[in-house]
């Protein structure tokens, strides 16, 4: 425990995480930074060569610094265009050959005339690095006729063509979907109105939660919701439910209500979740309710059973409970139904682990679900290829362990984890 000891295990704890932060927002703005950085050094060499008499321009240290975080950033950025794999597979990988070479020249010469000895090795490193993943991710050997490049990480290549997948043979879901549903929407890619300047799946991803904040003040009422009552008083849970209604009108019996699952360590706070509440209780003047889920956000665990992302049955008793009060609420405003109108919905929506335990409940539930239909937004539907998906390993999952290892081991859930140790 001494002073060496502290130091080394906080570089080993923080490294991965400002490491991973770093390249996720290199990937961001790669297609800004890569010509960004080529015309920053382009222009300085054509400046110098305006300059009569002097071979080289004496420049500032904050002008060298400039020339440094250019070359650096700039063959970095391209080295993403020239290797990921979203990119290659919809634009192909002219634009970040090009830019790779345009990068690398530049910034090899840029740093020959000033001297900057250890940006040039920081540079050799960058173009051994390309050169690996270039050969080592998207080149396979073909025989004794030569090679045949698969720009991109292999595991990352689609196997399955793009597009909406559904059983045609059930008649309801496909009137339904030709009815309501633009076959433009189907798909998400360039030709169908993503934004050209995003181009990896990393910025499609971050950059619209970074940019895109909901700003409108959300009224959220919180209802507390006993679960597994049958386990015993010593055992049942309480969840929260945060409840959202349509801010003009209130609650509207007639429009569909939206049970969402948020994503690890998340809550009604999240974003993507508030854009969601957003449009639907005004657009569309829905209800939304976010099921917190136990020990998630400021929810307390009574027992021993923290949150587990296997667990199903909490979200199985949320929506019977809604599915009832949604029935109760029609019953006491004496709300006769036109049989030949379609029923109030109740829709499941998840989003990153809620989509994983959607997908779970409705899986499980089978017939005795009280959703009538469930949308689940990027969740896996079988995580065993995560063991071999290298960069969600090295980007992601740094920054989502840390997290989790201060607020719930070290932080709320600590006392239980180490008296069950």
């Amino acid at each position: 425990h001494g002073l060496w000891d502290i130091g080394v295990t906080t570089l080993v704890m923080a490294i991965p995480s400002v490491w991973a932060m770093g390249e996720l927002w290199l990937r961001f703005f790669a297609l800004m930074i890569a010509p960004l950085s080529c015309l920053i050094l382009l222009g300085v060499q054509l400046t110098e060569l305006q300059v009569t008499n002097q071979t080289t321009t004496t420049l500032s240290r904050p002008g060298l610094w400039m020339l440094t975080l250019a070359s650096l950033l700039g063959v970095a950025a391209s080295l993403v265009l020239l290797t990921d794999s979203m990119y290659i597979m919809e634009f192909g990988p002219r634009l970040g050959g090009t830019l790779m070479l345009l990068s690398t020249t530049l910034a090899f010469r840029t740093t020959h005339v000033h001297g900057l000895v250890a940006t040039r090795q920081g540079l050799h490193l960058l173009v051994a690095l390309g050169f690996y993943l270039i050969c080592h991710n998207t080149m396979k050997i073909t025989g004794k006729l030569g090679f045949q490049w698969h720009f991109g990480e292999p595991l990352e290549h689609a196997t399955v063509a793009e597009g909406l997948y559904y059983d045609q043979q059930n008649s309801l879901l496909t009137q339904t979907i030709q009815n309501y549903w633009d076959p433009q929407h189907w798909t998400y890619n360039y030709d169908t109105g993503a934004t050209p300047w995003m181009p990896t799946g990393d910025a499609r991803t971050g950059l619209p939660f970074v940019l895109n904040r909901i700003t409108a003040d959300l009224t959220w009422h919180r209802l507390w919701l006993p679960v597994h009552l049958q386990d015993g008083p010593e055992h049942y849970e309480v969840l929260a439910l945060d409840i959202c209604v349509p801010p003009d009108k209130g609650y509207d019996a007639t429009q569909p209500v939206y049970m969402v699952l948020h994503g690890l360590n998340g809550g009604s706070h999240e974003q993507f979740i508030r854009d969601f509440a957003w449009r639907r209780t005004t657009q569309e003047g829905a209800t939304v309710i976010v099921m917190l889920a136990r020990g998630l956000e400021d929810v307390p665990v009574r027992g021993w059973n923290n949150f587990h992302g296997a667990r199903w049955t909490d979200a199985h008793e949320a929506a019977i409970a809604i599915k009832q009060a949604m029935k109760q609420y029609k019953k006491a405003t004496n709300q006769n139904v036109d049989p030949k109108e379609p029923p109030q919905l109740l829709a499941g929506v998840g989003y990153s682990m809620g989509a994983i335990i959607l997908s779970n409940f409705v899986g499980r539930a089978g017939s005795e679900i009280a959703l009538d239909a469930a949308i689940a937004l990027s969740g896996g539907l079988d995580m065993r290829y995560q063991k071999d998906f290298y960069r969600a390993q090295r980007l992601f999952q740094p920054v989502i362990t840390v997290k989790l290892r201060d607020e719930f081991v070290l932080g709320k859930w600590g006392e239980r984890v180490r008296a069950r140790l």
